[in-house]
């Protein structure tokens, strides 16, 4: 219990307030909650086709603890209040997840439940949602699905990658197959899967994934084994090794794919590179918000520097959105934003937002993501070359039809998910 406004406010009634405006939720066929506070209260509405319904409201002195709450159990910091945040959260022990935003407006900062999702652990949905979609996404369903290889996932932002492979492995789960967690942030994802920790405290992720622990693990013979962030080289190269015989995914900090091949190169024995089956960059940006989000035709500068920047021409560019397009990206658009001939629109902001974004002009996150095959991309010629640089790397994938950051900037750009940036 903790003292707030005068009142005393009981965690369990928190969660069971929560629990309650899911199962409302879903019993009025809504996609998502919306948690909003205003001067004097906590307002719930529910989003039903193109309606948002009134619910209940609440009153205003539980909305810090009630915020504390879900920021606690989707792992978010709860410190940071001026950042749209996205996690994901498990409403009562045997309940499926469910993901929620954090956007910060006026009065606090609002939050919205998705209940869109389903079960967690389709894989397959979930990946998409978070931005995957075509070859990219069919590598990385194909590569989880095998019983050996390598899966490497990296973002600059450590909940991004951690939130994708516990994608991969909810769906692993699902099947049956035995997992073991390495490392406190994919711990924490996998509360059911195998752990080693020498951190009595489990307070130094890199006491728990060092070297010893991933060899006394291996002995246990999970089927697939999930890593956060290693401290050691000696860790990777162990993982290396063992992806011949063993499903193994391994969550990194990186830029980008170039500059994670280029490392490897250097660390790791040339012909157990082969162990790798993919390696994945994401870059986690704000989503536009639909309902408000205005278009714009871009200028024939701007298409000059688009077309240089993503190494695509005008026909290359209109066949990938119409394939973004097909997989559900963009969904709300019934057209596309380009052709064979030119790019026609992209999109921004509105200034001041509406209500239905808390006047930010965005709702909640996605990532763009590019994906390195290494039967597809032309890997096995690259790495047999001495001191290969991410630039150069870059130029021969340039060459193999690899959907680069940029490119892939650009796709969810046209189909109105994000703002078109040069990065």
């Amino acid at each position: 219990m903790k003292q707030m406004g005068g009142s005393i406010i009981d965690n369990k009634l928190v969660v069971s307030s929560i629990e309650h405006m899911v199962v409302k939720g879903r019993s009025l066929g809504a996609s998502f909650v919306h948690i909003e506070p205003r001067a004097n209260h906590i307002l719930i509405r529910y989003r039903v086709g193109n309606e948002l319904v009134l619910g209940s409201k609440l009153p205003l002195d539980v909305y810090e603890q009630l915020l504390i709450t879900l920021k606690n159990k989707s792992g978010l910091d709860t410190k940071k209040t001026k950042k749209i945040t996205e996690g994901k959260i498990n409403i009562s022990e045997n309940s499926e997840s469910i993901i929620m935003s954090i956007l910060p407006i006026f009065n606090g900062e609002k939050i919205v439940f998705d209940l869109r999702q389903g079960n967690a652990s389709d894989r397959k949905e979930s990946l998409l949602e978070s931005g995957y979609w075509g070859k990219n996404l069919y590598l990385l369903n194909k590569s989880s699905q095998k019983t050996e290889g390598l899966i490497i996932i990296s973002s600059q932002d450590p909940l991004g990658s951690i939130q994708s492979i516990s994608n991969i492995a909810n769906n692993l789960e699902y099947q049956g197959i035995q997992m073991a967690s390495l490392g406190s942030h994919i711990q924490a994802q996998l509360p059911k899967s195998l752990t080693i920790s020498t951190s009595p405290n489990h307070d130094n992720d890199h006491r728990l994934a060092d070297h010893q622990s991933l060899k006394i693990l291996l002995k246990r013979n999970p089927d697939a084994i999930f890593i956060s962030y290693p401290s050691e080289s000696k860790v990777f190269n162990l993982a290396l090794k063992e992806a011949e015989n063993k499903l193994i995914c391994i969550a990194l900090n990186s830029d980008n794919c170039a500059g994670i091949l280029s490392k490897l190169i250097k660390i790791s024995e040339i012909h157990e590179l082969k162990n790798i089956s993919v390696i994945c960059s994401q870059k986690n940006v704000k989503r536009l918000c639909a309902n408000c989000r205005e278009s714009f035709k871009p200028s024939k500068k701007m298409i000059e520097s688009i077309l240089l920047r993503t190494g695509k021409n005008n026909q290359e560019i209109g066949s990938l959105e119409a394939e973004a397009m097909e997989d559900g990206i963009g969904d709300h658009m019934k057209h596309t934003s380009s052709d064979e001939h030119s790019i026609h629109q992209l999109f921004k902001a509105k200034k001041g937002g509406c209500i239905e974004c808390g006047h930010t002009g965005y709702i909640g996150n996605i990532n763009i993501v590019e994906l390195l095959d290494f039967n597809r991309d032309r890997v096995s010629l690259m790495i047999h070359k001495n001191n290969l640089s991410p630039k150069r790397i870059s130029e021969y994938l340039s060459e193999s039809g690899f959907i680069n950051m940029q490119t892939d900037c650009l796709i969810k750009a046209l189909r109105g998910l994000i703002e078109y940036s040069e990065f």
